[in-house]
């Protein structure tokens, strides 16, 4: 096994998840990522978007929500007119920060509409997620306004 490899790490955190061992699945697929999370976009070791996707959808099912998160990111950099990646970012920040995942899912949704998608379960799914964040947001407290502003000086 060559742990310096993400996609053999990647496909071993995929087996270890059909044989029903998610901790070591976790950690595998959080190996993998720490190989390439931080490559430059032109670079021909970083994994496909095609990848990626399999990499984030990995993550979604082992709970691995910020780790997901930021591959969504880094998908949607590439490709930000995705619906399914817009709603699984928006589905991972439902577990992390529920204030950004009320954006996502309205892109995701926006998205949804604009390219006539016609499949009712996925706008069911967005639906769903939208009311359960809408709910969740109503009992907490706004977020505060100069947060976005001192996020953006930071960078």
């Amino acid at each position: 096994m060559d742990n310096k490899n993400w996609e053999s790490l990647q496909a071993l955190a995929s087996f270890r998840i059909s044989q029903q061992n998610p901790e070591d699945a976790v950690l595998q697929l959080g190996l993998s990522y720490e190989i390439w999370k931080d490559m430059e976009p032109d670079d021909i070791d970083r994994p496909s978007y095609d990848a990626r996707v399999v990499a984030s959808k990995l993550m979604v099912e082992l709970e691995a929500y910020e780790m997901g998160a930021d591959v969504l990111e880094s998908l949607l950099e590439d490709n930000d007119e995705d619906a399914e990646t817009w709603y699984l970012a928006g589905f991972c920040y439902s577990h992390t920060d529920v204030y950004a995942a009320s954006e996502y899912l309205v892109r995701a949704k926006e998205l949804l509409v604009k390219q006539k998608v016609e499949e009712s379960s996925i706008h069911k799914q967005v639906d769903d997620l939208m009311q359960s964040v809408s709910e969740r947001l109503a009992t907490m407290p706004p977020m505060p306004a100069d947060n976005d502003a001192s996020n953006e000086d930071d960078e």
